[in-house]
C-alpha cells in the first residue's frame, strides 16, 4: 500500500508538470481587440483554440492612467499580433496577455543602439533617447490623408535636445506659436537669427536689443500696425 501510495504521488507529480509545461504560457495571434477595455481574443498556436476575452497586462497602467500599447487583430491563422499568454495556476480557462514578440514576418523596428530607448508607433512617431544623451522626437505618417496609399503624402516635424543645451525644431512646413492671453517672448544671450524673404507682423513690432540698437537685418518686414524699428535697421529698409 505504501509503495502504491508513492507511486500515485509520483506520477500526479509528472501530470502535473507536463500540464504546467503545457498551458502556463502558449504563444497566440490576436483576431480580436477592444481599445476601451484594453482586452483582446485570440487563437492559441499551434492547436488554433480561440479564446474569449483576455485582459492585456502592462506593469505601467492604473485607474485612468498609465502606459497602454494597442494590439492589431488579424484572421489568427497568418495575420494579428503574436502575443504570450499566461495561464494563472495552469488554469486553461483563466488567462491573460503578457507579452507582445515579434518574429521573422512581424520584424522590430530599429536599429536601437544598447543602452538606447526608443518608442515608435505604426506610423512611424518615434520619442528616442539617443546614446549620446539626446533626446529626438518625430512626428509620423497621417494615414488619412490617403488611407489607401502605404506611402501617403505627408510633412515631418523634428524636435530635437542635446547635451550641449539646444533645442532644435525641423518642420517640413509651419512652426506657430500662439499665445491667447499672454505674450510670447524669446530672449537670447549672443544672438538671436532670423532668416526668411519677409517677416510679417500684425499689431505693435517692437525691433531691437537691450541697446537699443540691431547689428544687422536684411529683407523686407510688413506690418500690420505699429513698427518700432531701431535707426541702424531703419537705414537697412530705407536702401
Amino acid at each position: 500500500m505504501v509503495y502504491s501510495e508513492k507511486m500515485e504521488h509520483y506520477v500526479a507529480r509528472i501530470v502535473e508538470r507536463i500540464i504546467a509545461g503545457r498551458y502556463s504560457e502558449r504563444h497566440a495571434l490576436v483576431t480580436s481587440y477592444d481599445p476601451k477595455n484594453y482586452r483582446a481574443k485570440v487563437t492559441f498556436q499551434p492547436g488554433g483554440q480561440t479564446s474569449g476575452w483576455l485582459p492585456i497586462e502592462t506593469g505601467h497602467i492604473g485607474n485612468g492612467y498609465g502606459m497602454a500599447v494597442g494590439l492589431e487583430a488579424g484572421d489568427g491563422k497568418k495575420t494579428g499580433d503574436q502575443v504570450i499568454c499566461r495561464f494563472q495556476e495552469n488554469d486553461f480557462e483563466c488567462a491573460k496577455i503578457v507579452q507582445r514578440v515579434h518574429s521573422d514576418k512581424d520584424k522590430p523596428p530599429g536599429p536601437v543602439e544598447s543602452g538606447e530607448w526608443v518608442m515608435w508607433t505604426k506610423w512611424g512617431q518615434q520619442i528616442r533617447f539617443n546614446k549620446d544623451g539626446s533626446l529626438t522626437f518625430k512626428t509620423g505618417v497621417d494615414t488619412t490623408q490617403d488611407p489607401g496609399n502605404k506611402q501617403p503624402k505627408h510633412k515631418k516635424v523634428t524636435v530635437t535636445l542635446d547635451i550641449n543645451g539646444n533645442h532644435t525644431i525641423q518642420a517640413d512646413t509651419n512652426i506657430a506659436e500662439t499665445a491667447t492671453s499672454g505674450q510670447i517672448t524669446n530672449n537670447a544671450g549672443q544672438s538671436w537669427t532670423s532668416t526668411a524673404p519677409t517677416v510679417n507682423t500684425v499689431g505693435q513690432t517692437h525691433l531691437g536689443t537691450t541697446t537699443g540698437a540691431l547689428v544687422s537685418m536684411t529683407g523686407t518686414i510688413d506690418t500690420g500696425g505699429f513698427a518700432d524699428i531701431p535707426p541702424v535697421a531703419s537705414r537697412v529698409f530705407a536702401s
